[in-house]
């Protein structure tokens, strides 16, 4: 092997005149830096999968935040994101509130009037308005709805059957948010099978 490395490097370089040793140190240096290389490839490609999870858990968190605040904060909720292979497309899937009017203000809005503090004085109109919302609210239901994520980008995706990733996420008021790689066993939400 070190024979045919040298006779390689001795007839390729431009100067005949190229030592033995020199030859050996040029193709340790050539060999150096494919190494170098390939492990800042494996160290980006390594990095990038942990930002992908990272965002998508990010998201993934704060539509459970906004589901939890629309069932004022009560009860639990469990949603289940799909990341495709490649794709810029997320899908969230859970029991979600669906939203039948956009939000509407006359005005500055009072920041007080969306405080989960027990004790936020808030004015009777405030009260009022809220009632109101929460008598015509729609309870939740099973959707799925798509969100723009960064895209996961899976070499064993391709030799694999399933060529996506699937995360979860449960919260609650009283125990936090939990999140998780794999389907828990007492998961109660909705799947994205169903769809």
């Amino acid at each position: 092997m070190i024979a045919r490395t040298v006779r390689r490097t001795l007839s390729t370089s431009a100067d005949r005149s190229m030592s033995l040793l020199a030859a050996l140190e040029d193709e340790s240096a050539r060999r150096r830096r494919w190494l170098i290389g390939g492990g800042a490839l494996v160290g980006a490609y390594w990095a990038y999968d942990h930002v992908v999870r990272a965002y998508a858990f990010m998201l993934l968190g704060s539509s459970a935040t906004e589901q939890l605040f629309m069932q004022r904060l009560e009860g639990t909720v469990e949603l289940e994101m799909k990341l495709r292979n490649c794709s810029f497309i997320g899908h969230v899937c859970g029991r979600l509130t669906p939203v039948h009017e956009a939000p509407h203000t006359a005005g500055p809005m009072n920041h007080r009037a969306f405080s989960i503090l027990a004790n936020a004085s808030v004015s009777n109109k405030t009260k009022a308005r809220h009632a109101a919302a929460v008598e015509n609210q729609l309870p939740p239901v099973t959707l799925m709805r798509e969100v723009s994520v960064l895209a996961p980008l899976h070499l064993s995706a391709l030799f694999s059957s399933e060529p996506e990733v699937r995360l979860f996420c449960r919260k609650s008021r009283d125990h936090g948010t939990e999140y998780f790689s794999e389907k828990p066993r007492d998961w109660g939400g909705g799947s994205l099978n169903d769809f």
